[in-house]
């Protein structure tokens, strides 16, 4: 299979997917006179058309309060919540949402998501340019193929640095994405990874239980058992 035809057909795969769930990690490394490391965890669950669920974990530097920013939606109701702000967010659209978390996330939020469902919009893993196979290796043990190419921007052009696809041979789910940039005499090297499952249903309806009705808050007491039981769904996460 040809590069293109690989992104295309991964593309195509994730547009597929019926239930979907994943654990993973960025990791941002700098060098030059100051090194530094950043680490954040994070983790999608989703049931086709909904509902969706993406949180991120991170702490500034060691020893400091963890925070959260997830990510809900169901229903066509999305919620935000972020403990630093110690307060929920309605936006406009789950895009809105994963945006608002895409800075903090080093594009993870976007990533997948946008691969899933196609309203996300922004740029997906699969969006590169000028693409080439580096051929096949393992990544922990898993068969992958491995694609780099460049990243388009917003603005127009591409970016400098090329991007490295891992993606599993036997189910096409991506499995690490990784890039350099430089900085000056310095450079920051990402990598994201990722640890996906698929299905089945009984595996994940479990903890989307308050998402059960499909009719949304309706009147002021409704409303209220809507926002508490966002509010837990918002507050748990599985480590």
């Amino acid at each position: 299979m040809k590069p293109l035809e690989l992104l295309a057909a991964t593309e195509e795969g994730y547009r597929s997917i019926s239930v979907y769930r994943d654990r993973g990690r960025v990791t941002v490394r700098t060098g030059g006179a100051t090194p530094f490391v950043d680490e954040r965890s994070f983790a999608t669950e989703f049931i086709r058309p909904d509902p969706f669920r993406f949180e991120l974990q991170y702490r500034h530097h060691a020893g400091a309060r963890l925070r959260k920013f997830v990510v809900c939606a169901a229903s066509g109701d999305t919620r935000i919540e972020w403990n630093v702000a110690q307060q929920y967010r309605q936006p406009n659209s789950l895009s809105a949402a994963l945006a608002a978390a895409t800075g903090i996330s080093y594009g993870a939020a976007r990533a997948i998501p946008g691969l899933l469902m196609e309203e996300v919009g922004g740029r997906k893993a699969t969006d590169l340019t000028g693409v080439i196979s580096l051929g096949d290796d393992l990544l922990d043990g898993v068969a992958c193929h491995r694609i780099v190419g460049h990243a388009p921007l917003a603005s127009g052009g591409r970016e400098e640095s090329p991007r490295t696809l891992w993606i599993e041979r036997e189910s096409l789910l991506i499995r690490q994405i990784e890039w350099t940039i430089g900085l000056g005499v310095a450079s920051a090297q990402t990598m994201i990874e990722y640890d996906p499952t698929v299905g089945p249903l009984s595996d994940t309806a479990s903890h989307f239980d308050v998402f059960n009705s499909r009719q949304g808050p309706q009147g002021p007491e409704r409303q209220a058992e809507w926002l508490t039981a966002m509010s837990r769904a918002l507050l748990k996460f599985e480590s």
